[in-house]
């Protein structure tokens, strides 16, 4: 992955998440960190964490081999009894 598509992908994650806001050492780490990996794979996930998730995922939400449920949904839902 290049520093531009790194870039891609911050700007990306602002976009979603307007209360993310990344500073040039954010796409350094996200590009230190994802710089072996495949833009498409790492794009993919993203779009992955976009659809299960409301918060803006870290780098290790990207890097881990399974995405996290939609377990912060029972967190909202009203328990009837």
């Amino acid at each position: 992955m290049t520093k531009q598509e790194a870039f891609k992908l911050i700007v990306l994650i602002e976009r979603v998440y307007p209360l993310f806001v990344a500073k040039n050492e954010t796409v350094q780490q996200w590009f230190s960190v994802c710089a072996e990996l495949d833009y498409k794979f790492v794009l993919g996930r993203i779009h992955e964490h976009i659809r299960i998730s409301p918060y803006p995922p870290a780098i290790i939400d990207i890097l881990s081999k399974e995405l996290k449920s939609n377990n912060w949904m029972n967190e909202y839902l009203l328990k009837l009894s």
